[in-house]
């Protein structure tokens, strides 16, 4: 086991380093993704990656993306609360229209194509599906998969070299507190505490989002956050990325011939929709179209808030219109999910 977790984790920091020297988007997240894929695909036996190592990754990116939230932004973004429902239900909309479309060119069940479509996250919706006569778990989980990576390598990508003018350095943010051991240890505390808090009250991605709302209290109640050490930072991109490739298993994709089609078109036209509310949204708010676009782009908050904090963006809106996002999809989304499709199949 100690071998298989030392090969799997120098495979994903030689993918890092890789796509760090290609100079690709979310180099050390997307890089261990892609190299324990295919260690997984040529050599599964080897693949071990404990999820604590997730987890710790997920508490460093939730600090990260907690620092900005001052009382001054958290007002804002309060104020933009109608701004947030509606593009959320634009987006939930459009998935439900692509789910359907896809229900129609593959043959599968309807319940099926739309938890399949809708960005709710992979587990989530995996778990619904069994809770939801007619849906294929199965067939949810592969269209899912091949979502979530097609998102994760594509909007970042889009958003470095499609709309930022330039891919800056190591990005700090504005005002970033000197890093130092007395400033740092309260966070460090709230961070715990805020994990250990969201998983007894079952919250969704509690070890990232407890950190965030743990980390937004102590900033809006005065104390200034030290910003995260550039190797902490790197190392948890490493776990988050390499645990998403050790969890994807292509060997239950016997059936993507008749669906990979269909699935990578609903991407693109999500990805579209996306960005057309991004330009609204950059009008509206007004902010950055980066800023904007990885907004209402369907990806993590984990993946988009880094995105933006590498492109020096707003994290804080970023991060605020995903964390509204998630919460009403997984909170509100799987009532109505329930209803709707139960009632339309009773049997």
């Amino acid at each position: 086991m100690l071998i298989n977790f030392i090969a799997t984790l120098a495979i994903a920091t030689a993918g890092g380093l890789l796509f760090f020297l290609i100079h690709s988007p979310l180099p050390w997240m997307l890089g261990p993704l892609a190299a324990t894929l295919v260690l997984g695909k040529f050599s599964p036996g080897r693949v071990c990656w404990p999820l604590s190592m997730r987890e710790g990754g997920q508490l460093v990116l939730g600090y990260m993306l907690g620092r900005p939230f001052t009382a001054e932004v958290g007002l804002y973004i309060l104020s933009q609360l109608h701004l947030m429902l509606a593009m959320t239900v634009l987006l939930v909309l459009f998935s439900f229209a692509a789910g359907y479309v896809t229900h129609r060119q593959t043959g599968l069940s309807l319940p099926t194509t739309v938890l399949a479509t809708v960005p709710g996250g992979l587990a989530q919706m995996v778990i619904l599906s069994g809770e939801i006569a007619g849906a294929d778990t199965g067939v949810v989980t592969v269209i899912q998969t091949l979502r979530m990576l097609s998102v994760v390598f594509t909007v970042p990508f889009l958003a470095i070299h499609g709309l930022a003018p330039a891919v800056p350095g190591a990005a700090v943010l504005p005002g970033a507190a000197a890093a130092d051991l007395g400033d740092a240890l309260p966070f460090v505390a709230a961070v715990l505490v805020g994990a250990w808090l969201a998983v007894r009250i079952n919250l969704p991605t509690p070890y990232l989002l407890g950190p965030v709302l743990a980390t937004a209290a102590l900033v809006i109640g005065g104390l200034a956050a030290p910003a995260v050490p550039q190797p902490l930072l790197i190392a948890a991109q490493i776990a988050m990325g390499t645990y998403m490739g050790t969890t994807i298993d292509f060997t239950t994709m016997g059936n993507w011939r008749k669906i990979l089609s269909a699935t990578f078109l609903n991407v693109l036209a999500l990805l579209v929709v996306a960005l057309l509310i991004g330009y609204a949204l950059a009008i509206a708010i007004p902010a950055s179209l980066v800023t904007a676009f990885l907004s209402a782009a369907p990806g993590g908050m984990a993946e988009m808030g880094l995105t933006a904090f590498l492109l020096g963006g707003d994290v804080s809106v970023v991060a605020g219109y995903h964390l509204f996002r998630l919460l009403f999809i997984l909170l509100v989304l799987p009532y109505f999910l329930r209803y709707w499709l139960i009632r339309r199949d009773p049997a």
